[in-house]
């Protein structure tokens, strides 16, 4: 069953968000539990952005819930690396949550628990935030948007995020090619829940739609005055490219969800409750020249996983060797006091630098690459950069 409601602003938010929950049985589901949330948030952008999923829906959704007993915590790890905290900040969601008696937790910071991707990309072992299965229930809030590979990024796709630092560009570079990406990302949901992650749902932020970007297509904002709500992601998902105005036959990741053993015999029959939500139709994504083949794929991600790098300053170290607690991969070598050296193991999840209190971990950008990254952390504060 998966629920969807008129919302047509954010200063109003909470009315439909709760039918939207109670109707999709979410509400009774969670209720007395830690819940952690599970928003998208790639950039900096302010508030009333249409890129991530809104400070105000976030918060909002955060209140319902701790008013039915919740203890509740919002997490990512951000699409610009080494810039969560920062993220949280400048988007407004941490004042929001923290507003609505939540708390925010950087999936960059650790601790980990690695877990194995499993299906045909058995063998690759990735880190992800062990807060995802400290929690009772993890609900997944994505933001209605098109996307540049995948036609259309929701709830699926925004547990992408689950996964800390380099990481998730590491992950385009296994599967650069489309459809083999898409089967990645589909797998991600059974991954987690075979390492004891429970994801409740989803409940997606349709208010303010996202079309367009990517090659000479502009960004185009939509307001689509929405809320889907659900149990099950993969079938939100779907109701969510009706309303958007594509054939999920078409979309890859619904097309990728087909071949997972976990989904052989599930319906693709939904039930719709709640208000009827006229579809309208988000301007297609154009293509990035950089993802138009599987080896630029390839070539474009090797570089985002190698565009920033986590460095020891011996100046700042106090000897405390959280850096070296928290590593996943094991790879900070002690050397002699206030002397730490970093190992080819690195997998760039920037644990160490997002957990040194003195900050004695600083990153070092590509110097060819730091254009890019200036770019895309435009209105942060770069200046932990080296």
């Amino acid at each position: 069953m998966v629920s969807t409601i008129v919302c047509p602003d954010y200063e109003k938010c909470g009315g439909p968000i709760r039918r939207a929950l109670e109707l999709a049985g979410l509400i009774e589901d969670l209720r007395g539990k830690r819940v952690l949330l599970k928003p998208n948030m790639m950039k900096g952008t302010p508030p009333g952005t249409p890129e991530a999923t809104h400070p105000a829906f976030v918060g909002a959704l955060t209140a319902i819930l701790v008013e039915n007993g919740c203890s509740v915590t919002v997490g990512d790890s951000s699409g610009i690396l080494g810039f969560t905290k920062e993220i949280f900040e400048a988007s407004g969601m941490a004042r929001a949550v923290e507003e609505a008696g939540g708390k925010m937790i950087n999936f960059d910071a650790g601790p980990f628990t690695m877990i194995d991707l499993g299906g045909r990309f058995a063998g690759t072992v990735v880190p992800v935030a062990r807060a995802l299965l400290d929690a009772d229930a993890v609900l997944d809030v994505p933001k209605m948007k098109t996307h540049t590979f995948l036609g259309l990024t929701l709830s699926v796709k925004n547990l992408m995020g689950a996964f800390p630092g380099a990481v998730k560009p590491h992950l385009h570079t296994i599967a650069p090619d489309r459809a083999r990406f898409a089967e990645l990302v589909a797998g991600i949901p059974d991954a987690l829940a075979r390492a004891g992650v429970n994801i409740a749902g989803s409940i997606v932020d349709g208010v303010l739609a996202l079309g367009g970007r990517g090659g000479n297509v502009e960004p185009a904002p939509v307001w689509m005055g929405c809320v889907v709500a659900g149990r099950d992601i993969f079938h939100v998902d779907r109701v969510c490219a009706g309303l958007a105005g594509f054939d999920p036959a078409t979309v890859p990741l619904c097309k990728a969800e087909q071949i997972l053993p976990s989904r052989a015999g599930v319906t693709s029959n939904i039930e719709v409750v709640g208000d009827f939500i006229r579809p309208f139709p988000l301007v297609r994504p154009g293509n990035d020249l950089v993802e138009s083949t599987p080896a630029l794929t390839l070539a474009y991600y090797l570089a985002r996983k190698n565009l920033v790098r986590p460095v020891h300053d011996p100046s700042r170290c106090a000897d405390c060797n959280k850096c070296v607690e928290v590593c996943p991969v094991g790879c900070i070598i002690v050397k002699g006091p206030r002397r730490r050296l970093i190992g080819d193991a690195c997998n760039g999840c920037l644990a160490c630098r997002e957990s040194c209190p003195e900050g004695a971990m600083t990153l070092h950008a590509n110097p060819v690459l730091k254009p890019f990254l200036k770019k895309r952390a435009r209105g942060l504060d770069m200046g932990r950069i080296r």
